[in-house]
């Protein structure tokens, strides 16, 4: 009898809330449709963390075998050089804050760690995608225009070094905006962190996610029209003669190849998280009256990026034959001689 009457109670409260209340509610309080997201986020960690440590670790030293080489402009280890340092700050600073985030959620802890967290991941978002644009016009031109002017390897680094510092600057807003924002369950007030209450119901939160959803898109465009370019470009000259060397066309395919599947991976991982995003800021209640399994499903597509973070180290290894070659390396005097194959060094290294 008290059970039902609590249930009751609970049912009348909830009627007497907004929808939003009601999505930061009843599901939140009993967590269970955090759990799924907590195993992602944590799976995520540890996976992405061991993967992109190997990956930072190989191409650093691919990194500096190639300074001392002359004649070396292929920018190919400086854009994995780059994007493995994103991923392993993705795994081991952004997916621990996600994690706690996740644990304290309508019980926020502090305003200065929610506001350090979603900067960095507005930050790395916003990287993320200006690399995957450089590395697509870099992939086209290499493709298209074999013999005209290409991104060499000094020009790559401070491309990559200039998509992190403007990336910088846009991510300011996130900041400011974030903090404490109110939610009301059963009467009682809780805080999640997300757009303060100091914004929340004004425009600038719109004006802001607007431009950078604008932003996006026009990265997304660029470097759809790219790599449309590059495809036509080898179907017509498919069964052209060149006068590049076998080896040096089989070089460029591998590493052009790599890059193409990186930047497929991040826009394929980042369609559900643009999708959903688009849809809250159209319609507020498209979560009203859903289940605990719809919201934990929606909390994991909602992570989703990260997946990109986590993937590219695998990529490499199936991709890469100089990089698979490194990691054997590294475990051979753990590895029993028959499982380790035997590949001569000059027969796996590339983009010389």
């Amino acid at each position: 009898m008290t059970s039902t009457s609590n249930t009751t109670v609970m049912a009348n409260s909830f009627k007497n809330e907004n929808a939003t209340d009601n999505v930061y509610g009843i599901y939140d309080q009993n967590g269970l449709n955090r759990i799924p997201a907590l195993i992602f986020s944590t799976t995520l960690l540890v996976v992405g963390t061991i993967g992109n440590a190997h990956a930072l670790i190989i191409n650093i030293q691919r990194y500096r075998e190639r300074t001392t080489r002359r004649n070396n402009k292929n920018p190919y280890v400086v854009f994995v050089l780059s994007l493995a340092i994103l991923d392993l700050f993705v795994c081991t600073f952004v997916l621990p804050l996600d994690i706690i985030d996740t644990c304290t959620h309508f019980t926020l802890l502090s305003r200065d760690w929610c506001k350090t967290f979603r900067y960095f991941q507005c930050f790395l978002h916003i990287s993320s995608i200006l690399h995957v644009l450089v590395i697509s016009v870099h992939c086209w031109r290499r493709v298209c225009y074999p013999h005209g002017a290409q991104i060499g390897r000094t020009l790559a680094v401070k491309l990559c070094l200039g998509c992190n510092i403007f990336a910088f600057f846009p991510s300011i807003p996130t900041a400011v905006m974030s903090g404490y924002a109110t939610r009301i369950f059963n009467g009682e007030h809780g805080q999640v962190c997300f757009i303060s209450d100091a914004f929340n119901g004004t425009k600038w939160p719109t004006v802001y996610i607007g431009l950078i959803a604008i932003g996006f898109a026009v990265c997304v465009f660029v470097i759809c029209l790219s790599y449309i370019a590059l495809i036509r470009f080898r179907c017509q000259v498919r069964h052209q003669r060149d006068s590049t060397s076998k080896k040096e066309k089989k070089d460029t395919g591998k590493t052009t190849a790599t890059l193409i599947i990186l930047t497929v991976i991040f826009l394929v991982s980042y369609i559900p998280f643009l999708i959903l995003g688009l849809i809250a800021a159209i319609d507020e209640n498209f979560r009203e009256g859903w289940n605990v399994a719809t919201f934990a499903t929606y909390r994991i597509f909602a992570r989703f990026p990260h997946l990109n973070n986590i993937l590219n180290p695998f990529i490499y290894g199936c991709k890469d034959p100089h990089f698979k070659h490194r990691l054997i390396q590294m475990y051979s005097p753990y590895i029993p001689k028959c499982f380790c194959p035997k590949q001569e060094e000059n027969q796996i290294e590339i983009s010389k």
